[in-house]
């Protein structure tokens, strides 16, 4: 998937309980990606890699603005 554009950014406020909501529901899904079986040939493989890989960076830039706006308090 790669950066998005500007253009494609969404901006939204969100309280900390639903920034907690939606880190726990991106660990579901992570975890549901990591537990999907199928044969593993290489395309697979490497689609399930980059599923996860997009799930983690954006529960990282949650759990980062988030810290960014605490210390900003």
């Amino acid at each position: 998937m790669g950066f998005p554009f500007m253009s494609d950014l969404l901006n939204i406020e969100i309280t900390e309980e639903q920034r907690d909501i939606l880190l726990r529901g991106l660990r579901f899904v992570r975890s549901s990606y990591m537990l999907d079986t199928q044969e593993p040939t290489p395309k697979w493989l490497q689609e399930r890699s980059n599923k996860i890989d997009e799930v983690v960076a954006l529960s990282e830039q949650l759990a980062t603005a988030a810290a960014a706006q605490t210390a900003g308090s």
